[in-house]
């Protein structure tokens, strides 16, 4: 019963008038999966539409990051490394590759805790190390206001994010 949620939604949608034919085949296909294992119609690769094959991504992200009645949503580096698991089979090899170079685990803005005890905020992402931004550190590890100094995690590989700070 439940797979029969993407027939039901393209039935709904394919005669609006402003909905478009690719948006039309992401609610048709965006269970469908690269190696041929998806479902309603097991399409394969390029048979699958493009816009599908990035709704598929993203459908996959969302389901793991969100809570559901049963479970707690995992980390967005756990769906990530989920993502990059799955290319070339549940994924589009060259999707992931897009994916892993514009993704960011940590957005602009967020403070974090460092391993090493200080605090900061994310203020620049480096492409396709999604774990590793520069970090604008403004507290030391008691907790004290510092001059401000940037740490570049991916120069920095001996200090990791343990933590993000809401």
């Amino acid at each position: 019963m439940m797979k029969k949620h993407t027939v039901y939604g393209y039935e709904i949608v394919k005669n609006i008038n402003y909905i478009n034919e690719r948006g039309k085949l992401v609610v048709l296909e965006h269970h469908e999966r690269y190696d041929g294992s998806g479902y309603p119609n097991k399409l394969k690769g390029e048979n699958i539409s493009m816009f599908a094959r990035i709704g598929c991504i993203s459908d996959v992200y969302d389901a793991i990051v969100s809570d559901r009645v049963y479970r707690k949503g995992f980390l967005a580096n756990e769906a990530y490394e989920f993502i990059l698991g799955g290319s070339g089979t549940f994924f589009d090899v060259e999707l992931v590759k897009i994916f892993k170079n514009n993704f960011s685990i940590y957005p602009l803005g967020v403070c974090v805790k460092l391993s090493n005890g200080l605090e900061g905020f994310v203020v620049k992402h480096n492409k396709g190390l999604p774990d590793k931004p520069v970090v604008r550190i403004i507290y030391d590890e008691k907790g004290n206001s510092i001059q401000p100094i940037e740490i570049d995690l991916a120069k920095q590989t001996n200090i990791t994010i343990v933590n993000v700070i809401v």
